[in-house]
């Protein structure tokens, strides 16, 4: 399995810890107590927060391949003394960062939603004695070689945790402080982490609170015991879910007054991003002038809820997508490989004309669907609502663009978007129906948005009443009522 490893969480990507609070909830989680040097751990209460959120990531330790690491600190050290491999691990919930010696306790956190960022340094098998503690009112653990330190916490509201690890060798390891957060952060020093997180609101503890390292990290670093447990294993969360072909990370950010609801999703296999359509679900008579036998006010009695067809599918994330069997006869729509509508320029609601294309190798594209140009044998799907609303860092429709025939330009709208960001990699933004926040984003706020968070492009589904995420059965975003009947979804699934 693949598995990102981050050994620089907090800076790299332009301080994501920014609007964030020190408190999170909903989430469960162990209580570890590891014998220093050693893979037993006991399990009791909750002290190992579980993950149920994601965050940008990155790498900013120097890496290098773990047996060099050893060998070179081996032959230096004496016979006695042996390095201790110290795990980093990393909860997007609580932004903590847990060090551990225990391959047991690496794997509880990992089940339990943390990201594994690899090796954090390496220590040495005897030494000064390093204590953890836990304080279960801020989920935060604190390591310490202070005696004083550990009995005066706890009778401030942390738990002794006893022994972990030991210090000792050339190289100093840094405790930083958040304050906001109110976490600490451990590095090898120089690191980058070590010089950019002061200017970001982090402060540098006392160098009484500093520990000692044998040898710095290694953020690549994955046992084959990790390694092979991975392969097999699903983590879900009530905001993400990541095995070794998918890794869905969901997230809220507030936007122009609305809450919009991101899922950035990863896959590895094209096959991967499916879509459904009811059956007998197409609009008899539609036309660009006429709406045909049905309506969103008069379903037809084969329109589906997006959690329905999202569960009969067994998908992990759906939403809505272009409502196809609404516009029956408008655009060029192909799902799973097979042409379902033809090209038809007449009605397309889109101004741009684009299709939304994804191909058999888990690319996206967004062509004029006038050009006529599409290698059906290299595509899977093709959706036609539209507009394209960004490519790269360009909007690509004006402040007073509004989808054609459309009532409520440019005040905003529930909105359900797609972002392609490279090959098998997705963002997903679907926003809160009307009755919340301003009742919704124009196209143009949509595009900035979109460009806001790098997207190679970003492309228009339906939006409205139709606008819905579903992940795993929960619908994620809040409705304007109850759900609207619809003709097909987007989904992913294993």
């Amino acid at each position: 399995m693949k598995m990102k490893a981050i050994m620089g969480t907090v800076i790299l990507f332009g301080g994501i810890f920014t609007g964030l609070t020190a408190s999170a909830t909903g989430t469960t989680g162990v209580s570890t107590t590891t014998n220093a040097a050693s893979t037993s751990t006991t399990f009791s209460s909750s002290s190992v927060a579980a993950s149920t959120s994601s965050t940008s990531q990155a790498s900013s330790t120097t890496s290098s391949s773990s047996p060099s690491l050893k060998s070179k600190t081996a032959a230096a050290l004496p016979q006695a003394v042996t390095p201790v491999l110290i795990y980093r691990l990393y909860s997007p919930v609580t932004y903590e960062h847990l060090y551990t010696t225990s391959l047991t306790e690496v794997k509880a956190t990992i089940l339990a939603g943390w990201n594994f960022e690899g090796i954090g340094w390496q220590a040495p098998s005897q030494g000064a004695p390093v204590y953890r503690m836990y304080n279960p009112a801020i989920r935060q653990h604190l390591y310490t070689t202070d005696m004083n330190e550990y009995r005066t916490n706890a009778g401030r509201g942390w738990k002794q945790e006893g022994v972990v690890f030991y210090s000792d060798g050339p190289n100093t390891v840094g405790r930083q402080y958040n304050p906001a957060l109110q976490v600490h952060l451990y590095d090898v020093l120089p690191s980058t982490e070590w010089n950019v997180l002061p200017t970001r609101g982090w402060t540098h503890d006392s160098a009484r609170a500093y520990l000692r390292a044998l040898s710095g990290g290694d953020s690549k670093y994955m046992t084959s015991q990790i390694a092979s447990w991975m392969r097999g294993v699903t983590v879900s969360t009530p905001t993400s879910y990541k095995n070794e072909n998918m890794n869905i990370q969901l997230y809220d950010q507030n936007y122009a007054g609305e809450t919009v609801h991101f899922a950035d999703v990863t896959i590895n296999n094209p096959m991967m991003l499916k879509t459904y359509v009811a059956p007998n679900s197409f609009n008899p008579n539609y036309s660009g002038n006429n709406n045909g036998k049905y309506s969103t006010a008069n379903p037809s009695p084969n329109w589906l809820s997006i959690t329905s067809m999202a569960s009969s599918r067994n998908s992990i994330l759906a939403i809505n997508a272009d409502f196809e069997g609404y516009r029956s006869g408008n655009g060029y729509d192909i799902r799973g490989g097979g042409v379902v509508q033809n090209w038809d320029t007449r009605y397309l609601l889109s101004q741009s004309y684009a299709a939304l294309v994804y191909g058999k190798d888990g690319t996206m594209s967004a062509p004029d669907q006038r050009s006529n140009t599409l290698n059906l044998s290299q595509t899977q799907h093709v959706w036609s609502f539209g507009p394209l609303l960004s490519v790269g860092t360009r909007v690509n429709v004006g402040s007073q663009d509004e989808v054609q025939g459309t009532p409520w330009a440019p005040t905003g709208a529930p909105r359900t978007i797609v972002g392609y960001l490279s090959k098998n990699h997705f963002l997903i933004a679907v926003t809160d129906g009307r009755g919340y926040g301003n009742g919704g984003l124009t196209l143009y706020q949509s595009a900035q948005l979109m460009v806001s968070k790098g997207v190679a492009f970003s492309y228009n589904m339906d939006g409205g009443g139709s606008s819905e995420m579903v992940f795993q059965g929960r619908i994620v975003n809040q409705l304007n009522g109850a759900e609207r009947p619809n003709s097909d979804i987007l989904y992913f699934g294993n």
